[in-house]
């Protein structure tokens, strides 16, 4: 007997009258006890009903609907507050630590509120995988997952979205359109769909900030699209740009799983530009498909602009697999094929960053830095990785044209230190760090040209993961070809990839062969340079 173990742990084997097999979800009996015993600090700020407003209200009005993390939409759910049970405490505790998160850089005393949440959602958050795994906390886990990363805690950011992903596996969301639930008369309802795929978009963009596998592979996933819990009288704005988003990255990981594939870098340089271009038709396909509500203009609400904004990403993404791929065969008898291959991945990925910058500017013009949601960071990081490549080249009209974007886009960086100044800090130290390394400091702002040192624990730390100074002074991975700032002669080698904050990730490449490439200043045209507005 052959049968797929799947289900997760909890799936055992029972009779039924109609076949030798059935599932169920075998749960954990345990008494729970009559109330959970909240830290002084926690009692004391939940008899503060105006505090706790204010913190849900903003996690409602500035991430839940973008992220589709619950279905809140007002702070009704903290009646009883925290006298609930476990794991609706839990997920209601993350959600006020979040709330919290984005007003602690303007109110000190905030940033004290947060931590204390946090650190009591910490304490439930085991007992709620023992006694009551449910909906609400993978809830919860995605949420401290986002709030770690948007705050700079990388390693608590990992841990809680693996948590959530091993939870997922348990309740066996990610199977909920498998042929044996449909048999077995699983069916999923719309809150399992809703929480999986919110949990696989956090997955997402933890992956692409950290430049990690995702804790739940694609292959794994059988779930119906996010569409189908729509109601289409019903369904707003935000539930259509998240329904697209989930897709895109879906869409996008069936194409990282072949570009990231150990066999990849063994293909022969035709099948990759084959793969190359047929990852670029699907994606302008996909995007080209979405329906009118969707469409960008200036005047566009949030969940337009972070869908266009997400697009732009995912070609950044893809793309700088391929600098690298094509770096890598820097040869003086580079073919035709190969040459307008580089010209494709190259002009790809400068327009991505630009319009990356673009959106990101309209968004602050628009709605202003005040609430801005913490990916805005990761986006306009890989943008100005992207320019600051680009102003490593010997040619004039690029360096230039790209200087001016990377300006641009460190301008508005700047700006977003204010709401969220540890991530900034670290995106302004690498890109830094890497024009240094580069010999494109001129290309930066004048405020950000001073010269970088590494600091004590930088220079302590042995590990490639908690240093990037160790890497960047890596030979075998700094053969770069770079502009020096004084003349004209490129210093052409392989490319080096680099990547985001205390991780270094690999995300983005410098494309050693620019200099080849001839007449390079038209992979601007039809752009628009106007910074007078940053």
């Amino acid at each position: 007997m052959m049968w797929r173990m799947n289900l997760g742990d909890g799936a055992v084997i029972t009779q039924d009258g109609d076949s030798a097999l059935s599932y169920e979800i075998a749960a954990e009996c345990a008494v729970e006890s009559s109330h959970i015993s909240p830290p002084d600090e926690i009692l004391r700020y939940s008899r503060d009903s105006n505090l706790l407003s204010e913190l849900a209200s903003v996690f409602l009005d500035n991430i839940n609907q973008e992220h589709q993390f619950t279905p809140y939409t007002s702070p009704s759910f903290l009646d009883q507050y925290p006298y609930q049970s476990i794991d609706e405490t839990f997920l209601h505790t993350a959600i006020l630590a979040t709330g919290a998160a984005f007003l602690a850089s303007r109110d000190p005393n905030m940033a004290k509120v947060g931590e204390d949440f946090a650190k009591y959602a910490e304490k439930l958050v085991f007992d709620c995988c023992r006694y009551r795994p449910t909906l609400s906390v993978i809830q919860g886990m995605c949420i401290l997952s986002f709030r770690s990363l948007s705050i700079g805690k990388d390693h608590l950011g990992w841990m809680f979205i693996s948590m959530a992903g091993g939870l997922c596996v348990h309740l066996r969301l990610h199977v909920l359109a498998l042929d044996e639930c449909a048999g077995r008369a699983l069916k999923p309802t719309s809150p399992e769909i809703r929480t999986f795929w919110m949990f696989y978009f956090v997955d997402v963009s933890a992956i692409t900030i950290l430049g990690r596998n995702c804790a739940l592979p694609w292959r794994r996933v059988n779930v119906p699209e996010f569409h189908t819990t729509l109601n289409a009288e019903t369904a707003d704005l935000a539930e259509l740009s998240f329904a697209w988003q989930s897709q895109l990255w879906y869409t996008h990981a069936e194409a990282m799983d072949q570009i990231f594939a150990p066999s990849f870098e063994k293909l022969a340089m035709a099948q990759q530009i084959r793969l190359l271009v047929s990852t670029l038709e699907q994606l302008n396909t996909f995007f080209r498909s979405k329906p009118h509500q969707l469409h960008m203009n200036n005047d566009a609400p949030k969940p337009i602009v972070f869908f266009h904004l997400q697009y732009h990403m995912a070609i950044m993404i893809i793309i700088s697999s391929f600098l690298r791929s094509f770096t890598s065969s820097n040869t003086p008898g580079i073919n035709e094929a190969e040459s307008n291959s580089s010209l494709l991945v190259l002009r790809s990925i400068t327009s991505a960053a630009s319009e990356t910058i673009r959106l990101c500017r309209l968004y602050r013009d628009r709605y202003t830095f005040t609430m801005a949601h913490p990916i805005i960071v990761h986006h306009l990081l890989s943008a100005i990785l992207v320019h600051l490549m680009n102003a490593t080249s010997s040619d004039i009209t690029l360096r230039r044209q790209s200087s001016r974007w990377l300006r641009t886009g460190m301008g508005l960086m700047d700006e977003l230190r204010e709401t969220w100044p540890t991530r900034v800090n670290k995106c302004i130290r690498v890109v830094r760090v890497l024009a240094q390394k580069w010999g494109a400091v001129g290309a930066l702002p004048m405020a950000f040209a001073a010269p970088v040192e590494p600091s004590a624990q930088e220079r302590e730390s042995p590990r490639q993961d908690a240093s990037y100074f160790s890497r960047l002074n890596d030979p075998a991975q700094t053969s770069v070809g770079v502009y020096d700032g004084h003349d004209a002669t490129p210093f052409n080698g392989h490319a080096w990839q680099t990547g985001e904050m205390s991780s270094v990730s690999e995300l983005l490449g410098a494309f050693g062969s620019l200099s080849s490439l001839p007449d390079l200043g038209w992979l601007y045209e039809g752009q628009d340079f106007d910074t007078s507005g940053s």
